[in-house]
């Protein structure tokens, strides 16, 4: 019959481990070695991180076109203009659009070229 030792009793048994250790020798060099090691890697690491953020800025400022374009429920949020009559502007060319499977979008451009479009007529209305 074997004899089995609750938990509480290991946990007695077993030394009690300090929370740093003093190396010397052999092993401290190794593990010196390997704290530079991960330290040059680090390093390397952040330096790369620093040239793709640069990258990404750059890339951002020279973006011609926002990353998100804006949908026909933008549009409508934004002007109270619905689909029928954004597709009817479509259709005569007084709005331009792209489509990408079968979603209309706009650019920031775009609206804004509708929006002086618009102003210019209804300056035009009123004088």
């Amino acid at each position: 019959m074997s004899q089995t030792i609750s938990p509480s009793v290991t946990n007695k048994l077993l030394p009690k481990l300090p929370l740093e250790v003093d190396l010397a020798g052999y092993v401290r060099d190794l593990v010196d070695a390997k704290f530079e090691n991960c330290r040059m890697e680090m390093e390397k690491m952040n330096k790369i991180n620093e040239q793709q953020n640069a990258l990404l800025q750059k890339i951002d400022a020279n973006t011609k076109y926002p990353l998100k374009p804006y949908t026909e429920d933008d549009f409508t949020a934004m002007f109270g203009v619905q689909k029928r009559t954004q597709l009817n502007y479509r259709k005569a060319k007084k709005l331009r659009f792209h489509k990408i499977g079968g979603k209309v979008c706009y650019t920031k451009e775009q609206i804004q070229e509708f929006i002086q479009l618009h102003e210019v007529t209804n300056t035009k209305q009123f004088d």
